[in-house]
């Protein structure tokens, strides 16, 4: 019998804390790759444009400064300890009595936790010491991110000193991550590749955007019904509002809220910035448009009534920054600029696509900032029925579908009507899933996007919209109430998605005309062909209808930790962590999510084309036993996928444990740690 600690508990991040002095020359970054330099330049970089300056524009992602070392400079720079605040046991131990010492004593025990003032103000029930909790935390983030930025800039700065002979090609050079977006001819490209810890080269496609949102004459849906973001079981039946939050929000183009929308108009200009670092119109005013009105006005609109009904966004009390961005190249930017402010969580209502074969520069990167900064990225999925749109085909992004809804069925949309659509949710028909087979699994939930109502201006009617577009920003809203609940998820992006997948529910989604994934088989198969790996992620809703009210559940009752592998004295043995157990009821089903971060900066796209990619490489597996027995319960083993689902019943009590498992770890090819994180549904 193995023995565990009792749940909750919160695994230790292994890191190694000897102070030091960081060296004004930046340290050289380990090679990830042990491929030759032909083998990192991706096939398409000779197939891409050349410019009239005679170079092509491409995408150098090198090797990532390992965490052991910003940790080290967090502490000895900013006197921050992850090891302390990225496991919550040593949080509450160490730092809240320190900090709720500190309240008491300048403000006397009632006042400081008395939660009226901030309740008659805000609507929450919030007292000073959980103010100045989320305040430590949020500075806490801000330091990381100063650290890891320290680290970045100087040794991309190294980089370009020694390698790059014109700084004019540059379009793009990492604060958050060791990538150039830049004009190189081929023998520059070559040179490039030569480089000990450059690790892809790929073509960088400048396009155009895609439009992610259409007028609809649809009846209005019930969002709140649905999401439960302000179920009378939290914060005495008002919800969480999003105090302490921090938001950030880009828009294609020159979109802009328009500050007289009803919802908009009462915020303050503290609480609801417009960022324009592109000069994206003249006047540099940027166009308020409808959509970005309507996604605002979903995540931070105020209450608002009209003909009868009240209206409010999901978390009224964050503090929202929406940027614009005109053009494709400037994304990254914009995500650095956000990370800069703070944010926790990006929302992203709009996107590119090329197809579904390819795994571009833009979600590359991304995957490397979500990883790097710990923000949680929201991404639309896109309307064109088909391809998931960049960068929502990356790994460690949140991608949402578009749900059609029982209202929506039952207003004559559809030339037929059955018992089981009048029953269930749909997807809607536009809402795009597609992606090539050696991708993760996209959209990862799905949410309700069609029929919405939204008000652009004073004293008039609402205007309705559907797309994807709008089923992002629900998500984006109940992450922002999770990071109120939990401010140690402000850092976590991978146990963030692991709570948000763990609370959604296929259990009123119409599945007809779905694809189930099944249990991978066989070696290399074409893409029409190919199972992917669990059967509880389906290809046009992954893991189902987001649920607030199950992932704030899980979020209170503790039943969702961080971990982390520390591949530093490993090879290519598997490694094992007893890592997490609980009980679940007689009768009860337990839906368990296991999500970790994935970075693909490699040429793996290249070796599936040549039928040699072995998806099982620096994958987490993980496997629930009964407690008592040893007896397997339960198993989910990822190929493609980033993200894990199992559920089982108990017809008694039974205790069980999980081990989270690294099956076959290259360490030559993988930052030195893997996070990841778990989260339990009990139902």
């Amino acid at each position: 019998m193995k023995k565990h600690k009792l749940f909750p508990v919160v695994l230790s991040v292994v890191l190694l804390f000897n102070v030091i002095a960081i060296p004004q020359t930046v340290f050289a970054l380990d090679s990830t790759l042990s491929a030759s330099w032909q083998d990192k330049i991706d096939d398409e970089v000779y197939e891409s444009p050349i410019y009239e300056n005679g170079k092509r524009l491409v995408y150098i992602a090198r090797a990532n400064i390992p965490k052991e070392i910003v940790s080290k400079h967090l502490l000895k720079n900013y006197r921050y300890d992850s090891a302390v605040y990225e496991n919550e046991a040593r949080y509450e131990s160490e730092i809240v009595p320190v900090i709720t010492t500190r309240v008491v004593a300048e403000l006397g025990k009632t006042a400081a936790y008395s939660t009226q003032e901030q309740f008659e103000l805000t609507g929450e029930r919030i007292s000073a010491v959980d103010m100045a909790l989320s305040d430590d935390y949020n500075e806490y983030i801000m330091a990381k991110r100063a650290a890891t930025k320290d680290l970045y800039v100087a040794s991309n700065t190294e980089f370009f000193e020694d390698n790059i002979d014109n700084e004019d090609d540059i379009v793009y050079q990492g604060k958050f991550t060791s990538s150039f977006i830049l004009y190189a001819t081929d023998k520059e490209i070559e040179k490039y590749a030569k480089c000990d810890d450059v690790e892809l080269i790929s073509p960088f496609y400048d396009d155009e955007f895609e439009d992610e949102s259409v007028p609809t004459e649809q009846i209005q849906i019930g969002v709140d019904s649905l999401t439960g973001t302000k179920s009378s079981q939290y914060n005495s039946g008002i919800g969480y509002k999003g105090t302490g939050v921090k938001i950030g929000i880009i828009e294609a183009n020159s979109g802009k809220f328009s500050s007289t929308a009803p919802q908009l108009s009462s915020i303050p200009n503290t609480q609801l910035v417009y960022l324009n670092p592109f000069n994206v119109t003249e006047n540099n005013t940027g166009s308020e448009t409808m959509h970005a009105t309507m996604v605002t006005s979903l995540i931070v609109g105020q209450s608002y009534l009209y003909d009868g009904c009240i209206y409010e966004g999901i978390v009224p009390n964050a503090t929202v920054y929406q940027i614009a961005v005109p053009s494709p190249s400037k994304l990254n930017d914009a995500f650095t600029i956000l990370a800069e402010l703070g944010v926790s969580v990006i929302n992203m209502s709009a996107g590119v696509s090329k197809g579904d074969s390819y795994y571009e520069g833009y979600d590359g990167e991304f995957d490397r900032l979500i990883e790097n900064t710990g923000i949680t990225f929201v991404k639309s999925a896109g309307n064109n029925s088909g391809s998931i749109t960049s960068p929502g085909k990356a790994y460690n992004a949140i991608t949402v579908g578009n749900l059609w809804t029982k209202n929506n069925l039952n207003n004559g949309i559809w030339e037929y009507i059955d018992e089981n659509y009048q029953s269930n949710y749909r997807i809607y028909t536009d809402s795009s899933y597609t992606e090539n087979s050696f991708l993760a699994n996209k959209p990862d939930v799905v949410a309700p996007g069609t029929g919405i109502e939204f008000f652009f201006e004073p004293n008039a009617e609402p205007e309705i919209f559907w797309g994807t577009s709008f089923s992002a920003p629900l998500v984006t809203g109940i992450v922002a109430q999770l990071h109120q609940l939990r401010p140690s998820l402000r850092g976590d992006n991978a146990t963030t998605k692991a709570i948000i997948l763990a609370g959604a529910t296929h259990e009123n989604v119409c599945t007809e005309t779905q694809y189930i994934d099944s249990p991978y088989i066989g070696t290399f198969v074409q893409y029409e062909n190919l199972q992917k790996e669990n059967v509880h992620i389906r290809d046009k809703t992954g893991a189902g209808l987001v649920n607030a009210a199950n992932s704030i559940d899980i979020a209170l009752n503790y039943q969702c930790l961080p971990g982390e592998f520390n591949f530093a004295n490993y090879t290519t043995i598997p490694i094992q962590q007893e890592f997490y157990d609980f009980y679940v009821p007689a009768g009860k089903k337990a839906r368990v999510v296991l999500t970790f971060n994935r970075n693909i900066a490699s040429n793996e796209n290249m070796e599936y084309e040549t039928g040699t990619f072995d998806g099982n490489t620096n994958n987490v597996d993980f496997y629930v036993y009964n407690y008592n027995t040893d007896e397997l319960i339960a198993s989910s083993q990822c190929v493609y996928n980033n993200t894990e689902i199992v559920e089982f019943s108990v017809s008694e009590r039974t205790r069980v444990y999980v081990d989270v498992i690294a099956p076959n770890v290259d360490s030559s090819n993988i930052d030195n740690n893997l996070m990841f994180g778990l989260a339990v549904l009990i139902e």
